[in-house]
């Protein structure tokens, strides 16, 4: 399982409504990968949605989390079974569902924990709301947001 943030995919109701409301700041497909926040957020800054992927990212591929997953996992296996064979093959199943978890904490981390800063609000619009994100030069990603180095 890799936790991403929801992407109006173009062709959707959801990028129809954003386009709509002129939310979406960043139309180049290659940031529509669920690491790339590409529309401004009705009720929250992107920051906060930034730092909200980060913690739960961080918490979800903890080294904790991730050995907790795989006991639970073995775990099930391992009480239900009979004989040689099925233990091989639990030990099996839970080898590739453990490496499969450290695989996805590594993505977690290359790409989520340490991240370009996102662009910023134009400023307020006739409402006194902020306008659509403009988009910085470089692409915006979440993967280092709040890196510390």
């Amino acid at each position: 399982m890799l936790l991403s943030i929801s992407i109006p995919i173009p062709g959707t109701p959801f990028h129809r409504q954003m386009e709509a409301e002129g939310r979406i700041f960043d139309h180049d497909l290659a940031h529509y990968d669920g690491d790339h926040l590409v529309f401004q957020p009705k009720y929250v800054s992107t920051h906060e949605v930034a730092d909200a992927f980060r913690i739960i990212n961080g918490s979800f591929y903890s080294w904790k989390a991730i050995l907790r997953r795989w006991w639970r996992f073995a775990s099930t296996y391992l009480k239900n079974g009979k004989g040689l064979n099925w233990w091989l093959g639990a030990l099996l199943r839970s080898y590739v569902f453990f490496k499969l978890s450290i695989f996805q904490r590594h993505h977690a981390l290359e790409r989520v924990m340490p991240a370009p800063p996102l662009a910023t609000p134009a400023g307020p619009n006739k409402a006194g709301r902020a306008s659509p994100l403009q988009p910085l030069e470089e692409p915006t990603s979440l993967t280092s947001i709040g890196s510390t180095g």
